[in-house]
């Protein structure tokens, strides 16, 4: 029986103020039931409390320690143990191969370690709350799929849909097409905040195959090929695309020797950045094109460090 977490969280970690969530947003509610129909759902009483009532079409299974507690239409637990066992159950009874549990934070957090999978909606606000969510592990956790609706009437802000999958050891050294996704959108949304001019994002993988590509409007029509030598620069020499610009100045013909070497598919300039994962290896890069080569940069860095990898500017 698969564990699976449902949260919506803000950038700040907030998700949740005064036993209620700090936004409203129609297209999250919507991803919720989605997600959770048909299936047992675990709660912590203040949870419960929020919702006020059992939700239709799924089994409601309410963790409290108050031995007097009742619950109009779900069922009552007096620990988390108590409460996976009548999940389980219920599970079975549905014909359901997972248990979600939405919340709150002590039953997050209680049950970290045995989630197999995190369904996380990104909220892009930075409310004040007194509810955090824990910022997950790299080395436990790899975004599985990544999907950006569209914004509704009734939403107070943009949301982004991750998922997120706990680690198996073959996972370690390949970049997901869920994690190049979220690299060219938080590089974008970082150019956008320091008003540059239209992007053009490039993610390779390790092997320096194209994993992800965005063009901006009105982004110049040769900026995939330069954003793609930057990013394809680096991986071959092992080093950001920074190192290749500085070696450049001091060794031009050890450049140009690449270059040659390379059939012309490199370029010498910052704004190719390596992407690592939580081990220090290489899993792939990100070449960015469309303003000055240290803004370039500066969103190669801030897209790949919201995927939860890190990033190698030089050597």
């Amino acid at each position: 029986m698969k564990l699976a977490f449902v949260v919506a969280v803000a950038k700040n970690g907030v998700i949740g103020r005064k036993g209620a969530l700090p936004w409203r947003l129609s297209t999250d509610l919507k991803h919720f039931r989605a997600l959770t129909m048909g299936k047992p759902i675990v709660m912590g009483r203040r949870t419960w409390d929020s919702i006020g009532r059992p939700l239709p079409g799924r089994e409601t299974i309410v963790v409290t320690r108050e031995q007097k507690f009742t619950a109009a239409g779900a069922h009552v637990a007096h620990s988390i143990e108590a409460g996976l066992r009548l999940a389980e159950e219920q599970a079975k009874r549905l014909e359901a191969d997972t248990i979600m549990i939405v919340g709150g934070s002590d039953i997050f957090a209680a049950l970290l370690d045995n989630a197999d999978i995190i369904h996380l909606t990104e909220v892009d606000l930075a409310p004040h709350g007194d509810v955090l969510f824990p910022p997950l592990d790299p080395a436990q956790w790899v975004a599985v799929a990544c999907d950006v609706p569209p914004r509704a009437a009734k939403d107070e802000a943009d949301v982004r849909f991750i998922t997120y999958a706990r680690r198996q050891e073959k996972l370690m050294s390949r970049l997901t097409l869920a994690q190049a996704s979220m690299i060219v959108d938080a590089a974008l949304a970082r150019g956008r905040e320091l008003k540059l001019l239209p992007l053009t994002v490039v993610v390779l993988d390790s092997g320096g195959h194209m994993v992800a590509l965005k063009r901006e409007d009105n982004s110049g029509i040769a900026r995939v090929e330069i954003a793609t030598g930057k990013a394809w620069g680096g991986l071959g020499m092992g080093f950001g695309s920074r190192e290749l610009f500085e070696r450049w100045q001091k060794a031009p013909m050890f450049v140009m020797g690449y270059a040659a070497a390379s059939q012309g598919r490199m370029m010498p300039v910052p704004g190719g950045v390596l992407i690592k994962d939580a081990s220090g290896e290489v899993i792939g890069a990100v070449g960015i094109s469309g303003d000055t080569s240290d803004n370039d940069e500066t969103c190669c860095v801030g897209g790949i460090e919201a995927a939860g990898l890190k990033a190698q500017k030089g050597e």
